[in-house]
């Protein structure tokens, strides 16, 4: 019983230490995306991002690449959750024309609302 005491314990002083940028930095130097040459940006959306985020909010990443791999995960920083995508660049614009066909306005707002926190 001690050590889940402490760990949580922890967890509540990393998330207090650390902030939405700070967490995002982190991810992204643990996760190398910050060595990596096929990255284009990394976009940063979602309720924390918004300021409409509750305690059970997690950060939502867009990871947009060179390459057309297509992969979505989850890692935590502390206990807080960051769900991130990872997209190539030639399959977000085919989205986008989809999109505009379909009338799902999800990626067109990611892209419109999120901020490019890396990259150029």
């Amino acid at each position: 019983m001690i050590q889940i005491t402490e760990s949580h314990k922890l967890l509540e002083r990393i998330n207090y230490i650390m902030k939405d940028i700070d967490k995002i930095n982190f991810f992204i130097t643990t996760e190398q995306y910050d060595k990596r040459n096929d990255i284009l940006g990394i976009v940063f959306y979602g309720s924390s991002k918004y300021k409409t985020a509750t305690s059970k909010s997690d950060i939502n990443l867009l990871i947009i690449t060179y390459n057309n791999r297509c992969y979505k995960g989850v890692k935590y920083i502390g206990d807080t959750k960051i769900e991130f995508s990872e997209k190539g660049f030639d399959n977000l614009l085919i989205k986008v024309e989809e999109i505009e066909k379909s009338q799902n306005n999800s990626l067109i707002s990611i892209l419109n609302n999120g901020t490019l926190i890396y990259g150029d």
